[in-house]
């Protein structure tokens, strides 16, 4: 991957690169350290921040785990916050000190409940609201209490913020970018991305919790609809089932018009075979 991305660079005539990802700006000064990176902070700071809505109160300002050994990045974000007139609250562990938010090293795939446990300890470091500039801390301290904040979420309030994205979610807003940038006709769609999937709040637990997504859903109907292959039960209870990989997906749904209510999902990586 870090070979492709240098060819890449080398194409594009090594352009500098602007990060508001400080895990990304890790990763290319470690693998990629002949590529001129600036922190988006920084690029903010040459001209007039937006108005922005700073926060009324004082936020514990926590700083993600990779900028430990940058001050470069942790210094501009302060002075960002400074300009924009949010107060904030230095916590014991901040800094070259700061301590991870329950995220790192993909806790949160591999032990769950010791990745919410990493999460409830760094919000009981003050009473306050949190903010943050990593949208995996965002992510990670969201649900637990407390309001969390991106930093971006306050100098471009437009959009309300919401406790915490999902798996889901994240992977949708990367193709809304995509698309705003390069525009809708220069990424091709497929058909089973127009299904429109309705999802309740707690459905939407269990699919997170499962690592299920919204476009391995949309995969399982799309299938099933396509092939007529499907299990309807006398109250228009649907179930449906595709293999993808190494992974069984199990979708169980009541078709709304053309709307698919989702009531349940699971999957598994068994492989079931009939013997003759």
């Amino acid at each position: 991957m870090v070979e492709g991305l240098r060819a890449t660079f080398n194409e594009l005539g090594n352009p500098p690169v602007v990060l508001a990802c400080p895990s990304c700006a890790d990763i290319f000064r470690r693998f990629l350290p002949e590529v001129p990176r600036r922190s988006l902070w920084e690029v903010l700071l040459e001209g007039e921040l937006p108005p922005g809505a700073p926060r009324r109160e004082p936020l514990a300002l926590s700083d993600p785990c990779t900028t430990r050994h940058d001050p470069a990045w942790r210094g501009a974000l302060r002075q960002v916050l400074e300009r924009l007139g949010q107060e904030y609250e230095e916590l014991p562990m901040g800094g070259e000190r700061t301590k991870c938010c329950g995220y790192g090293g993909l806790q949160s795939q591999g032990a769950p409940e010791l990745a919410r446990r990493g999460a409830e300890v760094r919000l009981g470091e003050s009473s306050r609201d949190f903010l943050t500039y990593c949208a995996m801390c965002r992510e990670s301290l969201s649900g637990l209490g407390k309001g969390v904040w991106h930093v971006l979420e306050l100098l471009f309030p437009e959009v309300p913020p919401e406790p915490a994205t999902g798996f889901s979610g994240r992977q949708e807003n990367r193709v809304l970018v995509r698309e705003r940038l390069l525009g809708a006709s220069e990424i091709p769609r497929e058909p089973w991305e127009a299904l429109e999937l309705g999802v309740s709040p707690e459905v939407r637990r269990n699919l997170e919790e499962r690592r299920i997504l919204d476009s391995d859903l949309r995969r399982v109907l799309a299938a099933s609809r396509e092939e007529g292959r499907g299990l309807v039960a006398d109250d228009g209870r649907a179930l449906a089932s595709l293999r993808r990989g190494e992974v069984t997906f199990w979708v169980e749904y009541r078709l709304r018009g053309e709307t698919f209510e989702i009531l349940n999902a699971w999957s598994h990586r068994m492989t079931v075979e009939v013997i003759p």
